[in-house]
C-alpha cells in the first residue's frame, strides 16, 4: 500500500465538498473527469456543476493539476520542486452584449475572489455568423501551489464558486 498524495487527498476534500451540495439539492454536477496524462506524467481532476433553480446558464468548474515537478516534490521529497496543486477555477456562460457586462463581471469576480487572483475573460462567438450571443469564460487562478494545508479552504473556495455564480446570475439577467 502507499500514501496518497496531496492531488489524491486535495481531490476527495474537493469532491466531497461539491457532492454534499449537490445532495443538498443546492447545485447540479454536470460532468467529472480524473485524468492521468502519462506522457507530462500529470494529473487533472475537475468538476464541472450549476445551480439547480438557475435562470442563466452559468457553469462552475473546478481545476486541480499536479504536474510531474508537484509530484517530483512530494514522492521524491526534493526541494528544488514544489508538492502540491495548482487551483483553476472556470465560469462558462452566454453573454448578450460584451461591452455592457464585461467591466461589471471583472469587478465582481476581484469583489469575490480578490486582488491577488488572476482573473481574465475570453469572449468568443461563432466565425461567419452573426453572433446573437457570445461565450464568455471567466477564469480565476490562484498563483500559489495549493498544499494539504489548504485542504479545510476548498470547501469555502466552493461556496464561493456558488456565489459567483449567484451573483453573475443577478448582474445578467437585470
Amino acid at each position: 500500500m502507499f500514501d496518497p498524495t496531496v492531488f489524491e487527498n486535495l481531490k476527495v476534500v474537493a469532491e466531497g465538498a461539491v457532492y454534499d451540495l449537490d445532495l443538498a439539492g443546492a447545485i447540479l454536477v454536470t460532468n467529472r473527469r480524473d485524468v492521468i496524462d502519462l506522457a507530462s506524467m500529470s494529473r487533472t481532476y475537475s468538476i464541472a456543476f450549476m445551480l439547480r433553480e438557475a435562470e442563466y446558464d452559468i457553469t462552475a468548474l473546478f481545476s486541480l493539476t499536479a504536474d510531474v515537478k508537484n509530484l517530483a516534490g512530494e514522492i521524491l521529497e526534493d526541494t528544488a520542486f514544489l508538492p502540491g496543486c495548482a487551483l483553476q477555477l472556470q465560469f462558462l456562460f452566454p453573454i448578450s452584449s460584451p461591452a455592457l457586462f464585461v467591466e461589471q463581471i471583472d469587478e465582481q469576480l476581484h469583489l469575490i475572489w480578490g486582488e491577488e487572483r488572476s482573473i481574465t475573460q475570453v469572449i468568443s462567438y461563432e466565425y461567419n455568423k452573426e453572433p446573437l450571443s457570445y461565450s464568455n469564460t471567466a477564469t480565476v487562478l490562484f498563483q500559489k501551489t495549493i498544499t494539504e494545508e489548504h485542504a479545510e479552504d476548498l470547501s469555502a473556495v466552493v461556496d464561493h464558486m456558488v456565489e459567483t455564480i449567484e451573483r453573475l446570475q443577478e448582474l445578467l439577467t437585470i
